[in-house]
């Protein structure tokens, strides 16, 4: 996560946009997400985000990044 967060904003928003890159880039968040906190929202994130219809998760993401300067259920 912290290699994601190094990033520039624009390139996390691009990253975040491209469906299939989104789509990895968003299992690799959630997983680990969920292996260093081991909450359970952070679990339902992790499932939702296995989900082919994830992409969907990756845009909403990427408007979220631009809004608040995160990704959602990052805390």
């Amino acid at each position: 996560m912290k290699w994601f967060k190094s990033l520039s904003r624009g390139v996390q928003i691009i990253i975040l946009i491209i469906p299939l890159i989104n789509w990895i880039i968003e299992l690799i968040i959630r997983w680990s997400q969920f292996a260093t906190k081991g909450k359970t929202k952070f679990l339902l994130m992790a499932i939702l985000a296995t989900l082919p219809t994830s992409v969907a998760l990756g845009w909403i993401d990427a408007i979220w990044l631009l809004a608040n300067k995160r990704i959602t259920v990052n805390n």
